[in-house]
């Protein structure tokens, strides 16, 4: 997989840790031995947690953990969302930059409409919640839907694009 995104394959794997430090200790020993200059190319690690909450199993993400580059062959890492058990709910711990400026430079748009694109989707996913799309044809649908024409979701869902909260009709004016 590592060789695979050394020449620009995009790749997803799954390796057991509890902390992204903690992965990366994992690729780095035995029997990876994987050098920290191919770890650098991972963009994130996502962590998923498992808890215990009224004798039931709750199984959540628990962070999402960007990697920052290389310092003294340290691989830096920054925290972006993670889960808060007293509030139970997924928090933004910072604002994810480097991701958007690796993406805004590979793909030639602006960081602006790198964050203006990410918001209006995080506006379309809540509006999904909030009318009970859940089923993965439904999803499906709307993503494929949103990659030909965004405006054509955003009338479905209700959706103003100026201000991202469903108008008086339900419908974009």
């Amino acid at each position: 997989m590592m060789t695979a995104m050394n020449i620009g394959k995009y790749c997803m794997g799954t390796l057991h840790a509890s902390t992204a430090r903690e992965t990366i200790i994992r690729l780095q020993s035995e029997p990876m031995n994987l050098p920290e200059v191919l770890i650098n190319l991972v963009d994130v690690f996502i962590i998923m947690k498992k808890f215990n909450l009224d004798s039931q199993v709750h199984r959540v993400v628990g962070e999402v953990v960007e990697t920052a580059g290389l310092e003294k062959k340290t691989i830096l890492l920054a925290p972006t969302w993670g889960y808060d058990y007293s509030k139970k709910e997924f928090t933004q711990l910072a604002v994810s930059s480097i991701y958007r400026d690796r993406l805004s430079t590979v793909s030639g748009v602006s960081g602006k409409d790198i964050i203006d694109e990410i918001k209006s989707r995080s506006t379309i996913l809540k509006a999904m919640l909030e009318k009970g799309i859940r089923t993965m044809s439904q999803v499906t649908r709307l993503c494929h839907l949103y990659a030909e024409n965004p405006s054509a979701v955003l009338n479905e869902l209700g959706l103003n694009l100026n201000n991202n909260k469903p108008d008086e009709k339900g419908k974009n004016e």
